[in-house]
């Protein structure tokens, strides 16, 4: 949700970026000189309100963000909405994740409390807004995202899709259904095609114009 002082701060972020820059720097200005003039200075400034840094506002904006959505104070305050309703937290974590920019989970959660680091990543809930079809077909996604989501945590350490990229999903292909049959990769092709899709991303595989041949 974008309200007038979000807007107010981007338009100021705007209007002090110099033309033709990305970011806040000039062209002739380095990142050093951004260090000493602008975030040294800003950080004396948080540290005098007894703000550790800039992460500390970021965490600020967490915790009001799941207020906005779930309408109940972020579990770090104690509140057990996280417990009393699973979706509504795991979607307020998505779209909070989404909204900091990394799609990091574990950094949410380190942010807002409540979920525990360590606790598995549920796939049958990440995929839930976007399946479809018959209940088998549903339960045979959820089963291949499972499998999926344990290969890259073995290779990776990664269980949460929100840290996934493009590589790790060609990497399962590659290599775990390279010698599969053409209906079997078909089916894994769609399964990835449903993460991809709940991650917001426009990803393509090689294999998708020809199943037949993974």
């Amino acid at each position: 949700m974008v309200n007038d002082y979000i807007r107010d701060a981007l338009a100021f972020a705007q209007h002090f970026s110099p033309d033709g820059s990305r970011n806040l720097l000039a062209p002739h200005e380095s990142y050093l000189d951004l260090i000493q003039d602008t975030i040294r200075p800003v950080r004396d400034i948080l540290h005098r309100h007894e703000l550790k840094g800039f992460h500390d506002l970021r965490a600020a904006y967490a915790c009001e963000r799941y207020e906005q959505i779930t309408q109940h104070p972020a579990p770090i305050s104690g509140d057990r909405c996280y417990q009393l309703n699973r979706r509504v937290d795991q979607e307020a974590r998505e779209q909070i994740s989404y909204e900091l920019g990394h799609g990091r989970m574990d950094v949410v959660s380190a942010y807002i409390g409540g979920e525990s680091m360590s606790k598995p990543f549920d796939m049958e809930l990440f995929l839930a807004g976007v399946l479809k079809g018959a209940n088998a077909t549903r339960k045979r996604h959820i089963q291949q995202a499972k499998t999926i989501q344990a290969a890259i945590h073995e290779r990776w350490q990664l269980d949460n899709p929100w840290s996934w990229q493009r590589k790790h999903l060609v990497w399962f292909l590659d290599s775990h259904i390279q010698s599969r049959s053409g209906s079997t990769c078909y089916y894994y092709l769609l399964t990835i095609s449903l993460i991809s899709s709940r991650l917001r991303k426009s990803w393509t595989f090689q294999r998708q114009a020809d199943a037949k041949n993974c």
